[in-house]
């Protein structure tokens, strides 16, 4: 992937918490809840990359086994979540037809 400043993101992004830096939550347009989670994995073992969790949900469309995972920034992990969501709403508008 080229530069984290290259990667446009979409949705609404904000901090999940205001006093804590590293854990973000986004939201979608009219959709209730969280679309997704990132967080930092700032110790142990797994120290550095970014955890991020696809939460979204489309009546009709299942989430798959690829709805969380590590990056090794905040930008690809926001890109990641962002991707399923329009990724879903694809295989939702393709389903009613």
């Amino acid at each position: 992937m080229g530069k984290d400043s290259d990667i446009e993101l979409k949705l609404n992004w904000r901090r999940t918490w205001p006093d804590r830096n590293h854990d973000f939550a986004c939201a979608a347009p009219e959709h209730r809840g969280n679309v997704g989670r990132i967080c930092l994995h700032a110790h142990g073992p797994t120290s550095g990359p970014w955890f991020w969790s696809y939460q979204g949900h489309i009546p009709g469309v299942t989430r798959g086994a690829d709805s969380t995972g590590m990056a090794p920034s905040l930008r690809e992990a926001a890109k990641a979540i962002e991707d399923r969501w329009f990724a879903d709403f694809e295989k939702a508008s393709k389903s009613v037809i």
